[in-house]
This record gives structure tokens, C-alpha cells and sequence, in this order.
């Protein structure tokens, strides 16, 4: 068949550009001592792998694969609805037999794929999009790295005179000339599908742990004639991987810190940031004020001006503009109009409609009740008679 120059052209650089993603998120999280897969372990509301997603969705991979096991149908359940395809380790026979185990999905696959893990959720799309670069210029593979001032413990980055990368050598195995080397792998690499799945079954497992270890595809592709290029990142809190409880307050301090930053920046005022929780589906109107301890979780958005009193949470509810609202209240999946004001102690739950311009007075607490504009509502006031309607009063 015949095809025209600008069609060719067009289907070579879609093929070439084409970019799709393995997410290794099998492992059993044993420093963890959970029941609970590792990746779904939550940072401000959401599990920990969703962060990375949303990097890859940036990035406008489709579909990345999701190779799990340990706890698989809880992450399947967990992720359902993001747009991912799953393939099951049944063993942890190490990184190059979890990426194996992709084969199946990535030999429909062209262009280049990144392979990344499920709990490192801070993964840098800069530089990701660097290593799409690489392999889109001709690199086999292309790697991150990161120069430490102590790096024991990580495997030494090897590269030639050209530059490119040779081999990573493990601690263990390095002599005293490579040990002092301080560039080393920071793990993210990106592969031409097509060497990828020419060279992945020359792994061997003939190593101390009986793994298929992904950093020896360096090696094998450097022998095999083909170019391994590096891209060294800056920071190395980028590729900060949680494996333990700890590491997990250390990420969410992270992400808290983050919201917090992007709402200050955007006209919120917020008297203790660092006390607050504000988790990323959440939205918030310019010049509002959010005192110490202030929670915000789900589809919560709050509007212009109003301010959200000392250790009150509000989880899935729409709060309009200039509302106040006091001190240690909850106020769960209602809505409550522009202008009230609620003191403090107050609970508004399951699905109430507070008007406009009212006054709920302090330890009121409305379940699933509606409210008029203007109406003033006091503790005694707010009495349920048998029929479940709220018994109040008219602002005179």
C-alpha cells in the first residue's frame, strides 16, 4: 500500500511518541506490619499510588499497568475507575520478573515505557519527560540519578567516556575506586518497548537473592550494542520511596505542607498551616481564613471570605461565601448558604441545607434537617418532634 509522505510521517512520530507505563506495586510492604497493600497506604486522603498516577496522567500515558499481588483485589478495588490495566506477580521473583510479567500488555505496545514504583509517589515529571526524551532520540534506556554526599547503600552508577551509563553496580559488589563514586541510581528508567522485549529474557536470576533484577538490563543492552543514557535529578526527596510508617508521616507532612503552600499562594490566610489538613479535592475561595487544626476532607469546596474556626472539620460539603464558622465544629456532606454564621460546638451531618444569612447557635446540632434563610436556631431550638422535622424560630 501506498501512502503519502505527511501520512507516513504522521504515523512514525505518533509511533515514536507513543508512551505507556509499568507501575510495580506487588511488593508485601513487610515494614508496614499491615494487612493493607503498601501502595494504598493514604497521604492526605488518598492512597499513596494515586499521586503517582496523576503524574503519569500529566504526562498523557494512558492505561499504565499495574503489576500486582500481594493484597491484589484490594488495590484492583481501590483503583477502579482510574483507567489502568492490571497483570498479577504471583511471585516476587524481583523487579525483572515483575516487568515480565507485563509482557503480555506491552507487546501491543509501541514507543517507549516508563517503568516506575507504586511507592515512590513523588516521582518528578520534568524529568520523567527527560527520559521520554532520551529514548525518543535514540537511547535503548534512559535512567535517573542522583549525586549523594553519602551514598552507601545504592548501586554506583558506571558510565564511558561518552557519558553513557554502563553498568550499576550493588554496594555489596563494588570495589574501593566505585564505592567513592556518588552518583547512583535513583530508579525510575524509561525503555524502547521494542529493546525492552528483545532483551528482557537474557535477565538471570543467578545472584544471592534468586531475583530477575530490572538494573541488569543496563548491562545487557551496553553489551548488546545499544546507548543507556542517564538524567540526573537535583533533589533526591523526589525519589523519597515509603517503606514504612514513619517514611508515610514523613510524605504527608510533604503533601500537607504542599496544599497548604498552593491555597496561601491563592489568598487563603491559615494561622498554623503546619496543624492543618486540607486533602487535594478540596477548593477554597479567596480570602478566607483557616484557624489552627482546621480539617477539609472529600468534595469540600468553601467560598469566598468566609473563615473555618480552630479544629473544625468539614468533609464532603459545599460552605458558600463569608459564612463563619466557630471553634470544634463538624459539618459533613450539607450545604450551608453565604452569610451564616454557626458558633462553636455545632454539628451539621447527613445531608442538611442550611440557608442564607442564618444563625446556628452553639452546640446545635441539625442531622439531615433543612433550614430557611435567615432562620436563627439555638440549642434548645434544635429538638426533632416525631416526624424528624426541626422545630425554630424566625430572626425578628
Amino acid at each position: 500500500m501506498t501512502v503519502s509522505k505527511n501520512c507516513t510521517s504522521e504515523r512514525l512520530t505518533a509511533r515514536r511518541t507513543e508512551r505507556s507505563a509499568v507501575v510495580l506495586a506487588a511488593g508485601k510492604g513487610t515494614r508496614f506490619r499491615s494487612k493493607i497493600p503498601k501502595v494504598l497506604h493514604p497521604l492526605c486522603g488518598r492512597p499513596m499510588i494515586v499521586y503517582l498516577l496523576d503524574v503519569l496522567k500529566q504526562l498523557s500515558i494512558d492505561e499504565p499497568i499495574i503489576v500486582v499481588g500481594e493484597g491484589a483485589e484490594l488495590v484492583r478495588s481501590a483503583l477502579a475507575g482510574y483507567g489502568v490495566q492490571f497483570v498479577l506477580q504471583r511471585e516476587q521473583l524481583g523487579t525483572g520478573h515483575a516487568v515480565q510479567c507485563a509482557v503480555p500488555l506491552l507487546e501491543t505496545r509501541a514507543g517507549n515505557v516508563l517503568v516506575l514504583y507504586g511507592d515512590t509517589p513523588f516521582a518528578p515529571r520534568e524529568a520523567l519527560e527527560q527520559l521520554f526524551s532520551e529514548c525518543d532520540q535514540g537511547a535503548a534506556e534512559a535512567l535517573l540519578t542522583v549525586e549523594l554526599e553519602d551514598p552507601s547503600g545504592n548501586g554506583r552508577i558506571l558510565r564511558n567516556t561518552e557519558g553513557d551509563v554502563v553498568d550499576i553496580i550493588e554496594e555489596k559488589d563494588a570495589d574501593g575506586y566505585q564505592k567513592q563514586i556518588r552518583d547512583v541510581n535513583a530508579g525510575f528508567a524509561c525503555f524502547r518497548v521494542q529493546d525492552l522485549l528483545e532483551y528482557l529474557p537474557s535477565l538471570r536470576n543467578d545472584n544471592a537473592a534468586g531475583e530477575f533484577y530490572l538494573t541488569d538490563m543496563v548491562r545487557i543492552l551496553h553489551q548488546a550494542g545499544k546507548r543507556v543514557r542517564a538524567v540526573r535529578l537535583e533533589k533526591s526527596d523526589d525519589v523519597v520511596t515509603i517503606n514504612d510508617r514513619v517514611q508515610l508521616a514523613a510524605a504527608e507532612r510533604r503533601v500537607r505542607r504542599r496544599i497548604a503552600t498552593h491555597w496561601m499562594l491563592r489568598g487563603v490566610t491559615m494561622t498554623s498551616p503546619e496543624s492543618c489538613l486540607i486533602e487535594p479535592s478540596v477548593s477554597i475561595g479567596a480570602d478566607s481564613v483557616l484557624e489552627d487544626g482546621v480539617i477539609l476532607r472529600g468534595k469540600t469546596s468553601i467560598g469566598e471570605g468566609s473563615c473555618i474556626g480552630a479544629y473544625t472539620t468539614v468533609r464532603d460539603s459545599q460552605i458558600g461565601d463569608k459564612v463563619s464558622i466557630g471553634s470544634h465544629c463538624v459539618v459533613s456532606s450539607s450545604t450551608i448558604g453565604s452569610g451564616t454564621t454557626i458558633e462553636s460546638a455545632v454539628t451539621v451531618e447527613a445531608g442538611s441545607a442550611i440557608g442564607s444569612n442564618c444563625t446556628l447557635g452553639t452546640r446545635t446540632r441539625i442531622r439531615g434537617g433543612k433550614l430557611d434563610d435567615g432562620t436563627v436556631l439555638d440549642c434548645t431550638a434544635a429538638r426533632e418532634d416525631a416526624e424528624g422535622t426541626l422545630k425554630k424560630r424566625k430572626a425578628r
